[in-house]
């Protein structure tokens, strides 16, 4: 190593059978490139010993005084453009080397070296601080490769120069014809931030909570988001509390007084309310609940039977309610906000109505009556059709579906007409007073006992014999 510090490198240049028994050769000469001490073996001391530069210029003679000796680079005073040293022994030699005579092989010590210049001057993150090379070859440069802190390698042969966009080491190659050598340098003016972003992964009802935990090459000076207040700093967190979705700006100021803006979107807010909504299918096979909910935030539809414990409703189509009871629905948001509860009463049989009082006519017309409750709108199906019965009345045999409704509270009233009932008579012809039935809700009750209570009775006729 020189004085100003460039480490050399030893190439030994392999030329044709010198006339000595002993001289310099490639295995017994060394150089050592921390201390730059070169060490030559197997020295003739009868010959002596002429060191030359790169064009052959004499520098310095020497008689060796014993086999082994060693030299230290610094003493031959290298001008600044000479990066070689070549070690030949000969028993007569001049200045030239190509007039002397009986050469041996030539030891060559070839100094490589890269000069580094940076800027020193303070930079903002993302911005670049310039660097130049200058690398030193006798033998020209082959290459010059840049490897960065991130492992990524840059090819600098035809400029020699680079703009480094980050702090850390980085390794410069130069390769050459005699060698190659390998030096690092560190950048460190460059005022680098990470802003240590963490946002919120659940969803929350009212507001968001962002972190940050800024990384500042010259610290943290200040961090604010959007126009609001300076964040405390907790032990280098800093904590912001979002209370609607959309995009937010982050400031922070370093020690070095930049200021840097990070952009980040909230998203996972859900304020609104849920929502459910239910249809009604009367088909023929029974009566089926269809149901559409929403929430931005996701959710789940739960039912209580008779008041038992809570079902989660997985298939999110439709759910049978044709058995009697009480079914409660509601629907729980992502954010835990849950609906009203949706109460749908299933009763077979007009007379078990719950929410209104229900009669049927003779001629087979539904009424609704109000209870304390409120007037309540009505309208009838029959199995297996989409469209209400405008007239509310029962005039053909088969299930009917009353749909009565409430606010949150919807009954559905199911009953069954039998075929059209015959009239009975005596067998002598008498007075006919035989039995008419009808099947309301599954009971066969007589005909008197339908015209008292007000039964449906479709295409009900009452003939009596004349006199």
């Amino acid at each position: 190593k020189l004085d100003d510090g460039t480490v050399l490198n030893a190439v030994v240049k392999d030329n044709s059978a010198s006339p000595f028994d002993k001289l310099i050769t490639t295995e017994n000469s060394t150089v050592d490139r921390t201390t730059g001490v070169i060490t030559l073996k197997n020295l003739n001391t009868e010959a002596t010993v002429y060191v030359y530069d790169e064009n052959y210029a004499l520098l310095h003679t020497f008689k060796p005084t014993a086999a082994t000796q060693t030299f230290g680079i610094a003493e031959f005073h290298l001008p600044e453009t000479s990066y070689e040293l070549h070690f030949i022994q000969a028993a007569e030699a001049t200045e030239d080397p190509s007039t002397g005579t009986n050469f041996s092989d030539e030891t060559v010590v070839a100094v490589l070296g890269v000069d580094i210049v940076q800027d020193s001057a303070i930079v903002k993150s993302g911005e670049a601080t310039p660097v130049l090379f200058t690398p030193h070859a006798a033998h020209g440069v082959t290459s010059l490769e840049l490897t960065t802190p991130e492992g990524v390698k840059y090819d600098l042969t035809e400029g020699f120069y680079y703009r480094a966009l980050s702090n850390g080491e980085y390794t410069v190659t130069l390769t050459s014809g005699t060698g190659s050598y390998t030096t690092t340098f560190t950048v460190d003016n460059i005022d680098a931030v990470d802003f240590g972003v963490t946002l919120p992964g659940d969803w929350a009802q009212d507001k968001a909570q962002v972190t940050f935990k800024p990384e500042a090459k010259f610290g943290v000076t200040e961090f604010k988001v959007d126009d609001g207040a300076a964040l405390e700093d907790a032990d280098g967190v800093y904590t912001f509390e979002a209370t609607e979705n959309g995009e937010h700006v982050a400031h922070l100021t370093t020690g070095k007084g930049n200021t840097y803006d990070y952009t980040f979107t909230v998203s996972n807010i859900d304020a609104e309310e849920p929502t459910v909504n239910f249809t009604l299918d009367f088909s023929a096979g029974g009566a089926a609940l269809g149901f559409e909910a929403y929430s931005a935030s996701g959710g789940t539809l739960s039912v209580k039977i008779d008041g038992g414990d809570a079902q989660e409703i997985t298939d999110l189509a439709s759910v049978s309610i044709e058995a009697a009871g009480k079914y409660e629905f509601s629907y729980t948001s992502g954010t835990g906000k849950t609906t009203a509860t949706y109460t749908y009463y299933v009763t077979h049989g007009a007379e078990k109505a719950v929410l209104a009082s229900v009669t049927v006519g003779k001629d087979g017309t539904v009424t609704v009556s109000e209870k304390t409750r409120a007037a309540l709108p009505a309208k009838l199906y029959r199995a297996g059709e989409s469209a209400p019965i405008s007239s509310m009345k029962a005039e053909k045999a088969g299930r009917y579906y009353l749909e009565i409704g409430g606010g949150n509270e919807t009954e559905i009233v199911v009953f069954d007409v039998s075929a059209a009932p015959t009239k009975l008579e005596n067998a002598n012809g008498s007075n006919g007073n035989g039995s008419l039935a009808v099947m309301i809700a599954g009971i066969v009750i007589g005909a008197a006992a339908l015209l008292s209570a007000g039964a449906v009775i479709p295409t009900l006729i009452f003939k009596g014999r004349k006199k």
